[in-house]
């Protein structure tokens, strides 16, 4: 440690050459903060220099992963390794460069610039910005790479007797690396060890990392024996930890279960929070958000030497001691999960890399790219003052640039966004936003009504000419423009080469300093081909444009302002209340019919086979399809006269014709809950992507007394997976937690609280009801009792975690949790959590 203070100390000498000088030590902090002010001109941003002595403690891992192959370890102790972790996450944030305040968002830190190499840190035209970069990405690495437990691969030996501390974590690696599932693993890697692999790299690629959760959260979350203080005596598989059952009884009988799954891969899995995870051809990609410094709870560095003036007035889910915590660093990675394989990897990408940002949205725009938009990033400025402490300034800057990745070489591009004139407005403005909804649609047969609503058109129009005619009147409805023009043949062009439409609504828009307005303004981007190649690949434009949706009329209904709110995509025929009987019919009497044929003569002779021609004039007899008529002796036709055939065709055997949901399907948005600040919403809307209507549901739930009776679970920051007609909601904080997290009010906990039915891990909605599952009026009762307090219901909160729906599982990638006897006492999810829903119920 001291000799850390030297090399900091050295660092502040105003002596040192004035091109590698650091700004943030150099002039000291009020010289900076002055030379910034006097830049800033008309667009300047006052901040307020409100350092406060670090309160921030390091999160702790409610959940987490071991390495199998750490049971050789370094000579480091933990201890050591702690205070490293202590010098690294200074460094870190000693290479932070000054926060520039003339914009918003003026490139950034990480990627200003195309490169063909993942060197994340550029800012264009900036040296001393590129080199800041440089920096910080270079402690970055080193900080999440400290203390690396694997093993040398050449040099593995089996664990026969495993020694190591008495703290919690070595004891639970320890009972990990005894137990008899994990042994059956290492005879498999010593085979490996067996053949002739020069690349040790090969080897950590089948390194397995095993899941564990902490002792207070196991009655929780896992069907264990309380009795048990190990996780592994009673495990015959080392692929998972068996969860417990979050789905009520009452819904289902096979309540569906929950696992923490293992997975191969030479990294370890950082703990995210406010990132963004899209599922892509059954791999998920995760980008930006948070991620713990240390890997292990025992390896946590002291925060004692920081001093945070942080970023003020979060909206929920949005928690200051999260967002502002020192520990919490921002995720400049890119990481791969394939779910098949229960693999993990950490491409190197390239192209024009996208800032660490937090709640981005992130969509499918073709079947191998990904479209990225919004979120926001939190910009550090550190200042030493020469006594040891760390003075930390973070601020938010929320970003209006889109990007898409390139799921195969990994490239991003950047994509800027162009609002096109809609009624009295020539020059609109897409607001930069977070926390909002992004839905991607294969629109083929979508012709909007923006016609009535705006003055641009999307066409449908088979035809070239009307194609052409079309975009002209567009142009010279806007003015002339050419980019209008070109946008209308493009988004003609995009629907009929597999290019999705992404829709966008509401979210947070920044207004000031530490000032956040929710939004309820819907937009749809449309973004153009530039060149398409092999292998689905496509070349886009470097702008996209970005039509509005309103109303038809004032009175017509809309969602209120709103955020951080449940969304998913479903089929509007789902949503229909017909029952099986009357679908079937309709199915019949849409596809089929009957047709009455005279038979004109008596064959002379059957064939045996029917279906294979017997002579040339025969040869359309093979692919005739299968009726009735050859079945049929000839007494029988020469008695009936006639034979029940179906309307296909020889070409379309057997095949019923298509209907208008096989082809392109009506789709309907979803969405639940929300808040704007500090008011959740309890809501439910639909959105009609054909029509672009908006109707609010009503929601219902069982009572004792009426039996039905309309409800509203509210809830902010939760989750959405559609499975069928059924809508599965995550996680999420109620008002009631905003109150107490927010607020900072003591709420007086009984039993009507702890058995709120927005307490739920799970909600399942039946969309063709309207009804919530599994509960009745007065909140769930299938809660299971805390013997410390009979009031306290052991359930868990959870909230800031990627939610996929992947091969019929549901992932749950990182996010924060806490137990619901205390709130306040934030976990984080280090493990992988999968659920497995009753298929039963779910998919009827």
């Amino acid at each position: 440690m001291q000799a850390f203070q030297e090399v900091v100390n050295s660092s502040v000498n105003t002596d040192m050459n004035p091109e590698t000088a650091d700004p943030i030590y150099a002039g000291g902090f009020e010289h900076s903060m002055n030379s910034h002010e006097s830049q800033r001109g008309m667009n300047s941003r006052v901040y307020s220099n409100e350092f406060v002595k670090c309160q921030y403690t390091p999160l702790l891992y409610a959940s987490n992963y071991f390495s199998t192959l750490s049971s050789v370890r370094d000579e480091k102790t933990k201890e050591q390794i702690r205070m490293e972790n202590e010098n690294l996450l200074k460094q870190y944030y000693s290479s932070k460069k000054p926060i520039s305040h003339a914009t918003y968002r003026q490139g950034s830190i990480t990627s200003c610039v195309d490169s063909n190499v993942s060197t994340i840190g550029s800012v264009s035209g900036a040296s001393a910005g590129t080199s800041y970069g440089k920096a910080a990405q270079t402690w970055l690495n080193k900080l999440l790479d400290n203390g690396n437990d694997l093993a040398d691969s050449f040099d593995f030996q089996l664990p026969i007797n495993v020694t190591g501390g008495s703290d919690k974590e070595e004891v639970e690696r320890r009972q990990m690396m005894e137990s008899a599932p994990v042994k059956s693993y290492y005879s498999h890697f010593q085979k490996l060890l067996t053949t002739d692999i020069r690349d040790a790299e090969l080897l950590r690629r089948h390194n397995m990392w095993m899941p564990t959760v902490r002792k207070e959260f196991r009655p929780l979350v896992l069907n264990q024996d309380l009795n048990t203080d190990s996780l592994y005596d009673s495990k015959i598989c080392s692929l998972f930890l068996e969860g417990s059952k979050y789905i009520p009884r009452d819904y289902d009988t096979y309540g569906g279960c929950t696992i923490f799954p293992s997975f191969f891969s030479e990294y370890k899995l950082p703990s995210f929070c406010y990132h963004c995870g899209v599922e892509m051809n059954g791999q998920i990609f995760i980008i930006g958000g948070l991620v713990a410094c240390h890997k292990y709870n025992e390896e946590a560095p002291s925060l004692n030497d920081f001093e945070v003036d942080g970023v003020k007035n979060l909206p929920p889910p949005l928690l200051p001691k999260i967002i502002n915590n020192p520990s919490m660093i921002n995720n400049s990675r890119l990481y791969v999960i394939a779910t098949a394989s229960s693999r993990i990897s950490r491409p190197v990408i390239s192209g024009t890399i996208p800032p660490p940002l937090l709640c981005t949205k992130g969509s499918k725009l073709t079947e191998r790219h990904i479209f990225y938009y919004g979120g926001f990033e939190i910009k550090t400025e550190t200042t030493y003052d020469g006594t040891g402490t760390f003075k930390l300034k973070k601020r938010a800057f929320v970003n209006n640039t889109a990007y898409i990745l390139d799921t195969m070489t990994f490239k991003f591009s950047k994509v800027e966004l162009t609002a096109l004139p809609y009624k009295f407005v020539t020059y609109p403005t897409l607001a930069a936003r977070f926390g909002h909804m992004q839905v991607s649609v294969m629109a083929k047969n979508w012709c909007s009504r923006h016609n009535q609503k705006s003055l641009d058109c999307c066409t449908n129009d088979s035809s070239t000419l009307n194609n052409e005619r079309s975009s002209a009147e567009t142009s010279s409805n806007i003015g002339g423009s050419p980019l209008a023009e070109n946008t209308s043949s493009h988004s003609n062009n995009n629907h009929s080469q597999g290019v999705y439409t992404i829709i966008i609504f509401a979210g947070y828009r920044q207004t000031g300093d530490d000032k956040y307005e929710a939004m309820n303004d819907m937009w749809k981007i449309e973004v153009p081909i530039v060149a398409r190649g092999k292998r689905g690949y496509y070349k886009f434009g470097g702008t996209a444009t970005a039509s509005i949706i309103m109303k038809s009329a004032d009175s017509d209904p809309w969602p209120s302002s709103r955020a951080f709110f449940a969304y998913g995509l479903e089929d509007s025929e789902i949503l229909n209340k017909s029952n099986l009987h009357a679908s079937l019919l309709k199915n019949l009497e849409d596809n089929f019919r009957i047709e009455v044929i005279s038979q004109q003569g008596q064959p002379k002779s059957k064939p045996i086979f029917p279906n294979i021609p017997h002579s040339r004039r025969d040869v359309s007899s093979a692919r005739r399809p299968f009726s009735a008529k050859d079945n049929y002796s000839s007494s029988a036709l020469s008695s009936k006269q006639a034979s029940f055939r179906s309307v296909s065709t020889s070409s379309f055997a057997m095949q019923p014709a298509l209907t208008k949901r096989s082809s392109n399907a009506e789709k309907v948005i979803v969405i639940h809950g929300g808040s704007n600040k500090k008011k959740v919403c309890g809501d439910m809307w639909w959105f009609n992507v054909e029509t672009e209507t908006w109707s609010d549901v009503t929601t219902f739930g069982k009572s004792k007394e009426s039996g039905i009776a309309p409800i509203e679970v509210d809830l902010v920051g939760h989750s959405m997976v559609n499975v069928g007609h059924i809508c599965v909601c995550l996680g999420g904080l109620s008002q009631a937690d905003v109150n107490e997290l927010y607020e900072d009010a003591s709420c007086q906990r009984d039993a009507s609280r702890e058995k709120s039915i927005s307490n739920d891990f799970l909600k399942i909605f039946d969309l063709t009801t309207q009804c919530l599952q599994g509960h009745d009026f007065h909140g769930n009762m299938s809660g299971v009792q805390n013997p410390s307090n009979p009031f306290s219901t052991s359930l868990v909160m959870s909230f800031g975690c990627t939610v996929l729906h992947v091969n019929g599982l549901i992932i749950l990638v990182g996010g924060l949790v806490a137990e619901r006897s205390n709130i306040k006492n934030i976990y984080m999810r280090g493990a992988i959590l999968e659920c497995v829903l009753p298929s039963a119920n779910l998919a009827s």
